[in-house]
């Protein structure tokens, strides 16, 4: 369990430096334009955790073997790591840090609706929507199952191709 929380630790503070960094760029409060595609590349972080994670997991503490299994449950315990610790920074950001975010990347996605040719009702709509899903608690469990879904999902890509047998002489 030492390899999952190192690498959950690690690689969610990872996210956190990218945050502040996109931040203090600013890409998340006057820069949306920038910061729509930016976001992006934070969601490779995590990936990039589990794949790591799972290799120092075979290397360092099964002895260069590791079964599917081994590195699926690795992978979820780091995913679970991360998104937990990502999830509650992002609560803190929004709401601490950066209140205004929300309201700011709803006026940059409204003013591209509106250059779009988007009418106004829909516009409308969709701000609400993307408002009411990004409400406390919605986004946050949705942030955290996902991340967790996600994890799961690349640890058994990754858990494929990094499995060994022990060698039979």
């Amino acid at each position: 369990m030492k390899t999952e929380i190192k690498y959950g630790v690690i690689f969610a503070g990872i996210v956190v430096l990218y945050v502040l960094t996109e931040h203090f760029l600013g890409f998340n409060t006057t820069r949306h334009d920038i910061g729509q595609y930016t976001r992006y590349a934070g969601v490779l972080v995590p990936i990039l955790g589990i794949l790591f994670g799972i290799r120092e997991k075979r290397k360092k503490e099964l002895n260069g073997i590791m079964t599917f299994g081994q590195g699926v449950k690795t992978g979820f315990w780091i995913a679970l790591i991360q998104t937990t610790i990502t999830t509650l920074w992002f609560l803190l950001y929004a709401n601490v840090i950066n209140p205004g975010f929300l309201d700011t990347m709803l006026e940059f996605e409204r003013s591209t609706m509106a250059a779009a040719g988007t009418t106004e009702a829909s516009i409308i709509q969709q701000l609400d929507q993307k408002r009411t899903f990004f409400a406390f608690p919605t986004f946050q469990i949705f942030q955290e199952g996902l991340g967790i879904a996600y994890g799961v999902l690349f640890a058994a890509m990754f858990s494929f191709f990094l499995k060994r047998k022990p060698s039979t002489a």
